[in-house]
Parts: C-alpha cells; structure tokens; sequence
C-alpha cells in the first residue's frame, strides 16, 4: 500500500470566526511539499490540526509515523546522548557528521548556537524514523545551502517533508508548491508553474523570487524559452543562447 496522509475538508474556527476551511489534500510519500500562504491564513494551525494539538472540522487520515517541529526543542545533554549516537549503524553515523560537521559530539546542547540547537532538533526528530516531518517557518537562520543539505538528509532516510513557510524564495527548493487561501488551497502544482502566476500571486501579497521574475523578463524578450528555479541552470542557459 502506497504511503499517504490524507486531510479532507479540514478546518478550523474560533469564537466564531472561520480561520479557513475545505483544505484538501493528499500528501505522498517521497514528494516534498511547500505550503505558502498570507498572515495569519492559519498554515501553522493546519500542522497543529494534523498533530491533533487544536480541534479541527473535517478528516485527517494517519496510518503512517509523523513527527512536527515547530520551535527550537529544550534539550538537555550532550549532542551524542540526545541522538542516541552509537546506536546508529555507521551509514548513518556518516550522515549526521555530515549534516552537523563536527569532528566529535561532546559539545552540551545548552552551550551550542541557534542554528546548532535547531539542527539538533531536526535530527532528534528525524532518528524518530517518520514517514512524514511537519516543519513549521523556523528554517529562517538557515542559508539556502543549509536548507539543500537539510533536504538532502531527509531524503537519505526516506522522509517526506511537508514545509510551511511565509518565505517565498523557500519555495523554489521544493518541486511542489501549494498556496493556502481561508476556502483551502487556492492554488497548487508544480512550484514553476504555480510562480509563473504572477498576477494571482501579486494580489496574494507576495513577490515572486528573484530568478523566476528575472526568467519571465527574459523570457518577455525571448532570451529564454523556459522558467528557471535554480540561478546556476539560468546562467547555463544566457551562455547556450549566446
């Protein structure tokens, strides 16, 4: 049976007032997703709902493990006691000296940075084994390379990560974008071609990225026959043509 979690007609009110309703969807196992919405939508809502940590209207349909994070956690310990370090096969003993780069795993959870404590977070979360990881906007502090190793990881252990944020540049690291209205999702897709709906996202509030409103000006002036979401791929492209 192919892994899935499904939401149908999911929504949330309080005191009376429709924070949204009739989202809708099916998330697949394997296929990363990026849910992007205006203020106050009620995105970290929807991942609390599928936590079962608000009440919520509709269904929610669960038959694999979840893990959510939605802040820092308050750890106390060293890294290799939090992660469990030597219970791990050597494979992935390798994938987390690569993700934290570090040469050893004394150091105290309490004395590390922010990026450290939130990347610990994520493997304390990740060595749980789910099948779906709920992560709210808290990957600000993260540079985009960061973001691509943090992917990279999840994909090493076979985890599907559904990703809220309010960052529209977030989105071009995900090849599914969906767009959250108060009626459920608005729009949803592949990320190019839900972005290349420059109006309907302007009137949403949101910029497009960079590189997408730079290949639709190119593009504009047949530069171009094609959206690109990676820099480096447009540049290849601007010395093909020329």
């Amino acid at each position: 049976m192919k892994k899935k979690l499904q939401m149908k007609e999911v929504g949330i009110s309080t005191d009376n007032q429709i924070i949204f309703d009739h989202f809708s969807y099916v998330l697949e196992h394997k296929k990363n997703v990026c849910l992007i919405g205006q203020t106050n939508i009620g995105k970290t809502l929807l991942l609390k709902a599928i936590a079962d940590e608000v009440i919520y209207s509709g269904l929610i349909i669960k038959r694999n493990p979840c893990q959510f994070l939605f802040q820092i956690l308050d750890l106390v310990g060293t890294i290799d006691e939090l992660i469990h370090f030597q219970e791990l096969t050597s494979e992935h003993q390798q994938l987390i000296f690569e993700y934290l780069k570090l040469t050893h795993l004394n150091y105290s959870y309490s004395e590390l940075n922010l990026k450290f404590k939130l990347k610990v977070s994520i493997l304390v979360k990740v060595l749980q084994f789910p099948t779906f990881f709920f992560v709210d906007d808290i990957l600000q502090s993260f540079k985009t390379q960061e973001k691509v190793e943090l992917l990279t990881l999840l994909q090493a252990f076979h985890i599907t990560l559904f990703y809220v944020t309010s960052n529209i540049e977030d989105t071009l690291l995900f090849p599914y974008c969906i767009v959250m209205g108060k009626n459920g999702i608005l729009m949803e897709g592949k990320t190019v071609n839900v972005l290349k709906q420059e109006k309907i996202m302007h009137k949403l509030g949101f910029s497009l990225p960079f590189i997408i409103d730079l290949s639709l000006q190119l593009k504009s002036y047949e530069m171009i026959n094609d959206i690109f979401l990676n820099e480096q791929e447009l540049i290849e492209q601007l010395w093909k043509s020329n």
